[in-house]
């Protein structure tokens, strides 16, 4: 009898031992509690000297509580290497805002970093690698969130969210135009404008304005209007016809 009530005794250690080590695995952090989604995977393209993979990440917050995206790296192929890219907080500030505030609005939240509970912020990457590197496979990504509650001291990271990166050829396009000189205004920059540029249009996000450039005449006189600016006339570039990419008909 002494010998069954020892192993009734020490099963019953061993349940409760596996069960508080179930408590503890259960009671672990498990992160930061957002959506991250990248709508569109990049493809290298080369702009300059380098080749550019522009893309954005879409942070959504399930928490309860304000989440501060403090810092994101990015990661390629290889395992445990370092970062090709790192964001904090004066350049993640720079690339990132909040779905449903204004660009360039003066009374729009400065706080870009800061989402929500139920809100949406979008980061726009421009990852710039040498032409003569191999492109990687994906693009891993590593973020750390700080939760702005009341005796919040520890940050939640997300360890490795991965984005794919496509293989597909990128199409080569020639200059719109046939003559004169034109200069490329707000063309492709992470700062741009055009790179800011989001639809929500039945449903469905889009992004067209990504690559975009405003081209803008320069005249005899090296300037790009003549005689003032308040008439389309007078601008050198109004008038000239422009080669389309594709057939198509433009809606008047």
């Amino acid at each position: 009898m002494r010998f069954v009530s020892i192993a009734v005794r020490t099963a019953a250690l061993l349940i409760l031992a596996a069960l508080g080590l179930s408590a503890a695995m259960f009671a672990r952090e498990r992160g930061p509690r957002v959506e991250v989604m990248c709508p569109w995977p990049p493809q290298p393209v080369r702009i300059d000297k380098q080749q550019v993979f522009v893309y954005e990440l879409h942070i959504t917050n399930f928490d309860s509580v304000p989440l501060h995206l403090t810092r994101i790296e990015v990661f390629g192929d290889e395992p445990n290497g370092r970062a090709i890219s790192t964001l904090t907080e004066g350049s993640l500030a720079a690339a990132m805002t909040l779905v449903g505030s204004k660009m360039g609005d003066p009374n729009a939240s400065k706080d870009t970093q800061s989402i929500e509970p139920g809100g949406r912020g979008v980061v726009f990457l421009w990852i710039e690698l040498p032409l003569n590197q191999a492109p990687p496979t994906a693009l891993r990504h590593k973020m750390v969130f700080s939760p702005e509650a009341n005796g919040a001291t520890t940050d939640a990271t997300l360890e490795d969210f991965p984005v794919p990166v496509r293989r597909d050829s990128v199409a080569k396009l020639s200059p719109p135009f046939s003559e004169g000189t034109w200069l490329a205004g707000d063309g492709p920059a992470n700062n741009s404008p055009h790179r800011r540029s989001i639809f929500a249009i039945d449903g469905h996000i889009y992004s067209p304005e990504r690559f975009a450039i405003d081209w803008i005449k320069v005249g005899p006189n090296g300037d790009s209007h003549h005689e003032g600016t308040t008439r389309n006339e007078n601008w050198w570039g109004f008038g000239e016809p422009v080669l389309a990419v594709a057939d198509g008909e433009i809606p008047k």
